[in-house]
C-alpha cells in the first residue's frame, strides 16, 4: 500500500508493487492465498453475533485489501489464478449445495458477473483508458501472440528437451541452468540472458526430480482435494468449495510462474490445514507401561543442552547470518562513497567474498563489473586499482572454476579476461562456454569479437555466421555479421543477407536503401536505383528524400 501510495519506492518495477518480496509475482501469490483464506474463514461465520459480524467484516476487508494489492503486482498468472480459482468455487457451491438456496443463486450471480467482466475487459481492451494504465495495459496484452508468451513457450520446450535426456531422476534441484544453457533457443535473443527457472512448476519439477518428481507434486494436490471432499466431515460444502478453489487457483497460476519460499509456506501450510481438519485413528488401548515418560540421566542431560545449544546458535549463523552480513556488506561495497579512497571499497569487496556464503557468486559479478567501470587514469590510486584487477580475476577464476558446467560462468570469466588484455586464456573460457551451450548468440559474439581482436578473422567470420544462421532476424547478429563480411569485401555475401533480410520485411525501407548504398560502391548505378524506388513505393514519405538520391545517382554523383 505505502508503495502504491509512492511513500515507499518499489525496488524492481516502477509500476508493480512487490512489498518487501523482491518480485511482484511472489507478491501476486501471497495476495492470491489470502484472498482465498480470508473468503474461507469469512464463509464460516453464521452472522449471528456481533462478534461474529465484526470478524466478517475484517475478513471482508482482508479480501478486499489483497484484491487491490493483487491487482496492483499487475501479475497476470497469479490473476487468472485468483478467476479460475473463483470459478471453481462457483460452480461447486452451484453444484452441490443443495440446503442453502442462496448461497447457490449466489454463486451462480458471481459466474455471471465473472463472464461479464472477463468479456468485457476482452471487447474494451483496446480502450484507450486501458492503454494508458500501465497495469490494465498489461493484463490486457495477455495472447499467444505476445513476446512474453511466446517466450514462455520456448522455455518450456527446453524444458521439455531436458525432460526427455533424463525423464527419470531429472537434472537435480536449481539446476534448470544447465537444461537452458544446453537447449538454448536461440529466438529467445530478445528476452532476459539467462533463465534458471522454467516460468511453469511442473517443469521445473520434471526438472528436478523427472516424472517420479512431477507425480508426487501432482499428488499433493489430488490427496489434498481427496482429504476436503471426502474426509473432512466437518466443512460445509461451501468451505469445501473454497479451498478446492484454492488449490485451483494455485495450480493455474502455477502453469505461468515459479515457485518461491513464500508460495510453498503457504502451500504446504495449507495442505497441514486440510490434513487436520479429518478425524484421526482411533485411540489405541493403552498397557501400563505407554504413560512412562523418557529419562534422560544426569549425565546425559548437559551434553543433551550443549548439542540444542550448538544447534540453535550454529545451525542460524552458517544458514542465515553469514548470509545476510554477506549481502549488507556487499551493498556498502557498492554503494558507499569512497571518501577515504577507493581502497576501503576494496577492503569491503574482499570481506564480502570471505564470507563464503549464499551471495558469493553474485559478489564476484559485482566485484568484475565494478573493475570494468574503473577510469584508466586513476593514477592517485594506481595500485589499489591494480589490486582490484587482480582481486577480480583470482575470483572470477574461482567461480568458473566452482562453477565448471555452467555457460554463464565461463562466459563472464572469458569477457572479463578478454577485457583485460588475457586473451589466449579468455579463449579458452569463451571456447567452453561455447560448447555448454552452442546456440547462446551472446557467447558467440565475445567469441567472434575475441578472434577479431587476435586478428583471426577467418575464425571470426566463421562464429559471426553462426550467430547470424542460428537467428538472421537478430538485429545485432546480421549487423555483426555484415561487418566482418564488408571488411573481408564479401559483397556477394553481403548482398545475399540483405536480400534475406527485404524477404522478410518487405515493407521495411532501411535493407533496401543498405543494398543501394552497396550497389552504389560497386559501381552498379542502375540496381541502386531500383532500390530505392522500391523503397519511395513502400515509403510514400520518402519520397522526396528518395527522388534527390535518385537525381544525385543518375548525374554520376554519389548522394
Amino acid at each position: 500500500m505505502l508503495q502504491w501510495a509512492g511513500v515507499l519506492a518499489v525496488v524492481q518495477d516502477g509500476t508493480r508493487v512487490n512489498g518487501t518480496l523482491g518480485n511482484a509475482a511472489y507478491m501476486g501469490t501471497y495476495a492470491l492465498f489470502n484472498i482465498f483464506l480470508a473468503t474461507f474463514f469469512m464463509v464460516r461465520e453464521s452472522f449471528t453475533t456481533t462478534a461474529e459480524q465484526v470478524r466478517l467484516s475484517v475478513y471482508g476487508l482482508i479480501v478486499l485489501l489483497h484484491v487491490f494489492v493483487l491487482y496492483h503486482t499487475a501479475t497476470r498468472g497469479a490473476m487468472l489464478g485468483l478467476i479460475v480459482g473463483a470459478v471453481v468455487a462457483a460452480i461447486l457451491v452451484a453444484v452441490f449445495e443443495r440446503e442453502r438456496g442462496m448461497l447457490r443463486k449466489s454463486a451462480i450471480g458471481v459466474l455471471v458477473g465473472l463472464v461479464i467482466l472477463v468479456g468485457g475487459f476482452i471487447v474494451l481492451r483496446d480502450a484507450p483508458f486501458v492503454k494508458e494504465s500501465p497495469v490494465l495495459a498489461r493484463f490486457s496484452s495477455i495472447s499467444l501472440t505476445e513476446t512474453t508468451t511466446k517466450s514462455r513457450f520456448m522455455i518450456w520446450d527446453m524444458a521439455f528437451q531436458g525432460f526427455k535426456e533424463r525423464p527419470v531422476l531429472g537434472w537435480g534441484m536449481e539446476n534448470f541452468n544447465f537444461v537452458f544453457n544446453k537447449y538454448y533457443n536461440p529466438r529467445m535473443y530478445g528476452q532476459e540472458q539467462w533463465f534458471d527457472r522454467a516460468h511453469n512448476v511442473f517443469f521445473d519439477w520434471l526438472i528436478a526430480g523427472g516424472l517420479p518428481a512431477l507425480l508426487a507434486y501432482l499428488a499433493l494436490f489430488a490427496c489434498a482435494v481427496y482429504c476436503i471432499w471426502r474426509r473432512a466431515e466437518s466443512l460445509s460444502i461451501v468451505e469445501k468449495a473454497v479451498l478446492t478453489g484454492l488449490l485451483a487457483g494455485y495450480f493455474f497460476q502455477n502453469l505461468f510462474v515459479f515457485d518461491n519460499i513464500t508460495s510453498l509456506i503457504l502451500f504446504f501450510t495449507v495442505l497441514a490445514y486440510i490434513e487436520g481438519l479429518h478425524p484421526g485413528a482411533p485411540p489405541q488401548k493403552k498397557d501400563k507401561n505407554t504413560n512412562v515418560p523418557f529419562v534422560v540421566s544426569s549425565e546425559t542431560a548437559p551434553l543433551l543442552a550443549g548439542a540444542v545449544i550448538v544447534c540453535l546458535i550454529g545451525v542460524p549463523y552458517v544458514v542465515n547470518y553469514k548470509g545476510i552480513m554477506q549481502n549488507l556488506t556487499l551493498v556498502r561495497a557498492m554503494s558507499e562513497p569512497s571518501t577515504i579512497g577507493p581502497a576501503h571499497n576494496l577492503e569491503l569487496f574482499k570481506k564480502t567474498v570471505e564470507y563464503g556464503s549464499l551471495g558469493t557468486s553474485e559478489a564476484r559479478e559485482q566485484l568484475a563489473q565494478i573493475v570494468l567501470k574503473l577510469p584508466q587514469d586513476m593514477k592517485q590510486f594506481a595500485s589499489v586499482r591494480e589490486d582490484f584487477i587482480v582481486l577480480a580475476t583470482d575470483e572470477i577464476k574461482k567461480q568458473a572454476t566452482v562453477f565448471s558446467g555452467d555457460a554463464r560462468y565461463q562466459l563472464f570469466a572469458g569477457s572479463f579476461l578478454g577485457r583485460m588484455g588475457h586473451t589466449d586464456e579468455a579463449l579458452e573460457y569463451l571456447k567452453k562456454a561455447s560448447d555448454l551451450s552452442p546456440a547462446k548468440q551472446t557467447i558467440l559474439f565475445e567469441l567472434g569479437s575475441l578472434y577479431y581482436m587476435k586478428k583471426d578473422y577467418a575464425d571470426a567470420l566463421e562464429v559471426f555466421r553462426k550467430a547470424y544462421e542460428l537467428a538472421p532476424e537478430y538485429p545485432e547478429a546480421e549487423k555483426l555479421y555484415l561487418q566482418i563480411l564488408m571488411e573481408g569485401k564479401n559483397y556477394a555475401e553481403v548482398e545475399g543477407v540483405l536480400k534475406a533480410h527485404i524477404a522478410r520485411t518487405p515493407a521495411d525501407t532501411e535493407p533496401r536503401l543498405n543494398l543501394a548504398a552497396l550497389y552504389l560502391s560497386l559501381g552498379k548505378r542502375a540496381e541502386a536505383v531500383k532500390e530505392i524506388m522500391s523503397a519511395i513505393t513502400i515509403n510514400p514519405s520518402f519520397k522526396e528524400q528518395g527522388e534527390f538520391y535518385i537525381k544525385e545517382i543518375q548525374a554520376g554523383r554519389n548522394p
